[in-house]
């Protein structure tokens, strides 16, 4: 099953990411561990910052690792 993450840095994130390029690898790469994998990924222009296509084996993992996408990116300073 294929879903799209909209994402917002924050002041601290866009730091982090102007800092640390590789950060948004990184989340990626933690994302995966809940068992989405991450097709496409494109910083866009407007009210949001990133367009994310992801792609879930189980459809009960969408709910659960866009929270932990947030909450991942979040606490490691990303901001994404």
């Amino acid at each position: 099953m294929a879903f799209v993450l909209l994402s917002q840095v924050t002041e601290k994130g866009t730091a982090t990411i102007k800092g640390r390029p590789e950060r948004v690898k990184e989340v990626n790469r933690e994302i995966e561990a809940f068992g989405v994998r991450v097709l496409h990924q494109y910083a866009v222009l407007g009210p949001y910052d990133f367009v994310t296509v992801a792609s879930a084996a189980k459809m009960s993992f969408r709910p659960v690792s866009a929270s932990s996408f947030s909450l991942i990116a979040t606490a490691r300073g990303s901001g994404v």
